[in-house]
This record gives structure tokens, C-alpha cells and sequence, in this order.
């Protein structure tokens, strides 16, 4: 699976999980629970575009273009 595929199903499943947690979750959860299941699920629809777009970008940029990416990922998660 590449980056664009992962960050689509990253997408969709977001928005599932939102729509879940706005009516299947709203007589279960904490207004403060179901806040912070809101956020998490919007943060998990950036991180799949996030995705998309590092995918595309690296189909752009070809192999070399991809290894300098992945330096950079490395280098701001270890920083």
C-alpha cells in the first residue's frame, strides 16, 4: 500500500469515526469524552492528508526526492 492509499483510508475513516462518535456516541460519552473523541478524530483527517500529500509529493520528486523526505521525517521526529 502506498502513501496516498494509506492516507485515503486514513481520510475515510475519520470521517466514519466522526460521524460514529457524533450520533452513535452522543448519549454514551461525556460531553468532555465526546470534545476530545471530536479533536482526535480531526487530527487523524489532517494526518491522512498529510499523508496524500507527502505521497504525491514524493511520486513528483522521484527516488532521490523520497530518500531526502524521508531524512527530514526522521530528523523532526527525532527533534
Amino acid at each position: 500500500m502506498n502513501w496516498v492509499s494509506l492516507g485515503a483510508v486514513f481520510g475515510g475513516l475519520s470521517v466514519m469515526l466522526g460521524a460514529f462518535g457524533a450520533h452513535g456516541l452522543k448519549n454514551v460519552l461525556s460531553e468532555q469524552k465526546l470534545s476530545a473523541f471530536h479533536t482526535a478524530t480531526q487530527y487523524m483527517g489532517y494526518h491522512g492528508l498529510a499523508l496524500v500529500l507527502v505521497g504525491i509529493l514524493c511520486i513528483q520528486l522521484g527516488e532521490e526526492g523520497a530518500k531526502s523526505l524521508k531524512k527530514i521525517g526522521i530528523l523532526f521526529t527525532a527533534g
